[in-house]
């Protein structure tokens, strides 16, 4: 029994001179300095002063690249001019939140992309530099670009994504509050856009040029939250001769997420549009021509109840015009 007692007591006393040691070697250890240019998924990472990665090249092997967010637990927050010249063979890139910056052309190279997934548009969150979509291209978005899906930031700035004409869809972020004016001028390859709730402030003319575009998802008509015809999102409104509007003939569904009021003359000129979606904000329809679509036999979809549908305030000709309409509202349909 004393034999085995002093063989444990031993064990003990070598495990703990062991674990003394090792702390004590850990102890007096010298943090590691993070490497000045390291390689990390074919690209070449360069460590800046305020201890963060800036991606400076890559190798050009991928198709489909994804950027991480840090190299060995530091942070990668910027993308340098030119960083892409030779990467003509990418065809998808997704670029991390953690990247804060991306210079004039850093992505020029990206001849073939088909893809982009982007945390902002422009030179940073901020557009300090610009808030060209076409900046981080050197001013020349590849035509073989067709989807672009932006993660963040709050602001698409005046024209941002002007000419990108070969464009089919643009994902817009939740986190949005402003669309300058013609943001989307000539994107006439895009389908559809969704312009999030959260947006309460949209220059005019947003999508002036959008000729190809079949569907919009839009919170309200208006630059501040007013109620203006669904063609002040197109080109100039004459108000008083009535000669000046510009609804492409291809748009055939209209969905508003937050519209208190359609006034007279909203659907103008919206000759093609058969689908309507209205939320339960909705307070007011107002009549005359063009309140809804001229002629047409639409859809209403009303995102409430039947009985809440007819509480809403209209005037006596509000589907003036309209050869029929059926409301499908959650508990029921109405039609004409």
């Amino acid at each position: 029994m004393k034999k085995i007692l002093v063989v444990a007591l031993l064990l003990f006393l070598a495990i703990a001179i062991v674990a003394c040691s090792n702390k004590n070697s850990s102890d007096n250890s010298t943090p590691t300095k993070p490497i000045d240019l390291v390689t990390d998924n074919g690209l070449t990472l360069k460590l800046k002063d305020n201890n963060t990665y800036a991606i400076v090249s890559c190798s050009g092997e991928s198709t489909n690249l994804i950027i991480p967010e840090t190299h060995n637990g530091i942070k990668i927050t910027s993308i340098s001019t030119g960083s892409f010249d030779n990467c003509n063979s990418i065809t998808k890139i997704s670029i991390p939140s953690t990247i804060a910056a991306i210079e004039t052309g850093a992505l020029k190279g990206c001849t073939n992309l088909i893809e982009i997934e982007i945390p902002f548009v422009g030179s940073d969150l901020n557009g300090t530099k610009s808030g060209r979509f076409d900046y981080i291209f050197g001013d020349a978005v590849p035509h073989s670009l067709e989807k672009v899906i932006i993660t963040g930031g709050t602001k698409i700035s005046m024209r941002a994504f002007e000419n990108c004409s070969y464009l089919e869809y643009i994902i817009l972020p939740d986190s949005l509050t402003e669309v300058g004016t013609e943001a989307f001028k000539n994107c006439s390859g895009l389908d559809s856009i969704a312009i999030p709730d959260g947006v309460t402030k949209m220059g005019d003319y947003i999508l002036k040029g959008c000729s190809s575009i079949k569907s919009i998802t839009i919170p309200f008509v208006g630059s501040l939250r007013y109620t203006e015809p669904v063609a002040a999102l197109f080109d100039n409104c004459d108000y008083v001769g009535l000669g000046l509007w510009y609804v492409p003939a291809s748009l055939e569904s209209v969905t508003f997420t937050k519209l208190t009021e359609i006034p007279s003359l909203m659907f103008n000129e919206c000759t093609n549009v058969k689908t309507i979606t209205i939320p339960t904000t909705l307070e007011k329809i107002e009549g005359y021509y063009y309140t809804l679509p001229y002629k047409s036999i639409l859809d209403i979809y009303y995102q409430g109840t039947t009985a809440q549908w007819e509480a809403i305030d209209k005037e006596a000709d509000w589907a003036m015009g309209v050869k029929d309409y059926t409301i499908h509202c959650s508990d029921g349909i109405i039609t004409k």
